[in-house]
């Protein structure tokens, strides 16, 4: 089978691609991930306000 250049790149280029894939998923299972775990707060953070009734069916300022 003769190959010509082209072939030939494509075929190096298949390869290289195969073994970098394979390369990844063996880096990413055998190296572990860092986990952050998110503790609840004790309070609200922002500030808590009585409800207003005349101000619940408006649109906030936001709204444009």
């Amino acid at each position: 089978m003769a190959l010509n250049r082209r072939q030939f790149l494509g075929l190096l280029l298949a390869g290289t691609a195969a073994v970098g894939c394979g390369a990844w998923r063996w880096v990413r299972r055998v190296v572990p991930t860092r986990v952050v775990t998110a503790l609840p707060s004790r309070r609200y953070p922002g500030r808590v306000q009585a409800l207003n009734q005349a101000e619940v069916g408006r649109p906030g300022r936001w709204a444009g």
